[in-house]
């Protein structure tokens, strides 16, 4: 009889007898939850070495109301909360997205981040990305249109420092930041970084802080000529590319609309891969002060090319510079 079995009826859907059966299996497709087609998405290693065990910095910042699909058939729908906590029976990959209303969210020293797929979510009670991605050492990745959701960001302070898998820069991750003023070791470490875009802070006309942005990006090779042209405002600059080893020269233009710089300070120290001409700043003839004075005395140039030992004019660099 339909719905009925006797003793003798061999039935074993949860696999007790030798692994899951494929009538579980078909029970199991019934009620796992299909992935969703929209939200914030991004993908973990979970593969052995780290633990399966996973948890999400989400700061109680204002209200929030959202799903988190785990991508392993499950999901949790919170409220306001700081930290959400999962754990993976099978270790391998896993995209995880987030549905609904997130203010905030933070990935700090999260070593198993591989990729992020998506825009964030919008940050509505902030306006500072600092250390967002700082020290997501196997980070490969991020999305053209990542901040897309997000143009009164002003601070990106260390936001990928030490991202030392990312390997590419979107030419437009910061096109819609106009607000823009910090970028404080935004990309420090990033040591697998190849370049740099021509137009990345293009849009970025308030910026006014480039100190150790891309210091220890030890794979650069060039800085784009008009790198900082559209950043008139911008005062420092310590440590900009300093420990660039594989920098081969700098553009003689680089910083020529920078008239307010105050600090130079190890903009290029131990960048030991130059082996053409520095430029020379510091010869009022070709750069005179009333034309250019961020070469001038209202700046400091403490150690600005220290270490740059196998450029071809560096014995007569000024000792104030090196």
């Amino acid at each position: 009889m339909v719905g009925q079995f006797s003793d003798d009826d061999d039935i074993d859907l949860l696999g007790t007898k030798g692994g899951i059966t494929p009538e579980a299996e078909e029970l199991l497709d019934l009620i796992r939850i299909p992935p969703p087609t929209q939200g914030f998405s991004f993908v973990l290693d979970m593969t052995p070495g780290y633990s399966q065990y996973v948890n999400l910095d989400i700061p109680a910042h204002g209200t929030n109301h959202y799903t988190v699909y785990w991508g392993d058939g499950t999901s949790d729908a919170y409220t306001t909360t700081s930290t959400l906590y999962h754990y993976y029976d099978t270790p391998q990959e896993y995209t995880i997205t987030i549905e609904g209303a997130v203010n905030y969210i933070s990935f700090q020293g999260e070593q198993r981040l591989v990729r992020v797929l998506s825009p964030l979510p919008e940050f509505s009670t902030s306006t500072s990305m600092d250390h967002l991605f700082e020290s997501c050492t196997n980070l490969t990745s991020v999305p053209e249109n990542l901040l897309a959701n997000n143009p009164s960001m002003i601070n990106f302070s260390s936001t990928f420092e030490n991202c030392t898998s990312l390997q590419s820069i979107p030419a437009d991750l910061f096109l819609n930041n106009q607000d823009a003023t910090n970028f404080w070791a935004t990309f420090a470490n990033c040591t697998s970084l190849q370049g740099i875009p021509a137009d990345l802070f293009t849009n970025n006309t308030n910026a006014v802080d480039f100190g150790l942005t891309f210091d220890d990006c030890t794979s650069i090779q060039g800085i784009p000529a008009d790198l900082f042209d559209s950043n008139p405002s911008a005062y420092d600059f310590h440590g900009t590319f300093g420990g660039c080893t594989s920098l081969q020269s700098i553009p003689v233009t680089l910083f020529n609309n920078n008239t307010n710089v105050t600090s130079f300070d190890y903009a290029f120290n131990g960048c030991t891969g130059i082996g053409t001409n520095l430029p020379e700043w510091w010869n009022t003839t070709l750069w005179p002060t009333s034309t250019y004075p961020q070469f001038g005395s209202q700046s400091s140039k403490f150690n600005m090319f220290d270490g740059c030992t196998n450029t071809q004019n560096y014995g007569i660099v000024p000792s104030g510079w090196k």
